[in-house]
């Protein structure tokens, strides 16, 4: 679940009196978000953004509850617009979201379309904002557009390219700070799926995540041995082969279970298929129940992958939990 810090929003209206000059006199107005027609503006870091009322409440259902609270006579002021500081919130991160909030269509059409190590950081500013400021049709077209690189059903998947481990950190912790439990388990996964020297390389999560990665790492290798790839170990006999099983457990070499990589998961039907090529005699039988085994593996591994990496019963569990702040705020769209 998100910290304290990141779930509640800290909305500050500052009061000055006449002979007090106004701290955000210094502060900088923003180039683009300062609209001459704005009805409010917001105090972020050493920033100012003039924008409209309408389209914050519109959104967000804080600010829908703050605006609608009448203002304070003595509140601070600027070009006749109240003054907000956003407490704890950084001025990129919001320049990210009003380019979001006054062109929403094409800001995530065009996010949509760009490779997730281009797009994470916008991605993330939304997300912190409109997870803390409760703008939930922006913060579930973020989780959506994670999803496409950290899947968050229980329906596995198999990655084209597996994420540097720097990347997989960084969605452990913006999962964390964003009740985004979906995208965890395969962000811990993929987290651990690099190569074996360098699984920790870049890695940046709390002591206590990485002993999650770790002890679910031994986990997933204990359970390669019985559920993935027995026939690495035993000879497996289908009763359609004529030949008395094709696949021997000598077979086998690092090269060909990727042994460079932390885990072995992914990749792995092409293991009879770099039999074939090594010219090893494999009968269709035996390699319809080669495949069989690995695919059934893989499934139940990642069914369990919440449990493996401590985060909740099942992938029900963690829907229920990302969607509950959702379900009680209601629709503020």
């Amino acid at each position: 679940m998100p910290d304290e810090r990141s779930s509640q929003p800290a909305l500050k209206r500052q009061r000055i009196d006449d002979t007090e000059e106004s701290s955000h006199t210094s502060a900088i107005r923003h180039e683009k978000h300062w609209y001459s027609d704005g009805s409010i503006v917001l105090h972020v870091d050493n920033t100012l953004f003039r924008v409209h009322q309408t389209i914050l409440a519109g959104r967000s259902a804080v600010f829908k509850d703050m605006l609608q609270v009448p203002q304070p006579v003595a509140e601070e002021m600027e070009e006749g617009c109240h003054v907000v500081r956003m407490a704890g919130d950084e001025s990129c991160d919001w320049c990210t979201l009003l380019d979001a909030l006054y062109n929403s269509m094409e800001y995530f059409d065009q996010l949509s379309t760009e490779e997730l190590d281009d797009s994470f950081t916008a991605i993330s500013s939304i997300l912190r904002l409109s997870t803390k400021y409760r703008i939930t049709v922006f913060r579930r077209k973020c989780i959506y557009l994670l999803s496409q690189g950290f899947p968050s059903t229980s329906d596995y998947w198999e990655p084209d390219t597996i994420p540097e481990p720097k990347l997989a950190a960084q969605m452990i912790m913006l999962g964390r700070a964003t009740n985004a439990t979906t995208l965890l388990p395969s962000a811990f996964l993929l987290a651990a799926s690099g190569p074996k020297d360098k699984i920790y390389e870049g890695i940046e999560i709390s002591a206590a995540d990485k002993n999650i990665l770790y002890h679910g790492l031994l986990i997933i290798w204990r359970s390669q041995t019985g559920g993935i790839l027995p026939f690495v170990y035993e000879q497996i006999v289908p009763s359609e082969c004529q030949l008395g099983g094709c696949v021997k457990p000598a077979y086998f070499s690092p090269q060909h279970l990727h042994s460079e990589q932390g885990i072995y998961l992914f990749g792995l039907q092409d293991i009879v298929s770099a039999l074939r090529e090594d010219e090893y005699t494999i009968c269709d039988a035996c390699e319809q129940e080669v495949r069989r085994i690995i695919t059934q593996g893989q499934q139940e591994l990642w069914v369990r992958l919440p449990q493996i990496f401590m985060l909740g019963k099942d992938w029900k569990e963690l829907k229920r939990l990302q969607e509950y702040d959702d379900d009680l705020e209601g629709n503020c769209q």
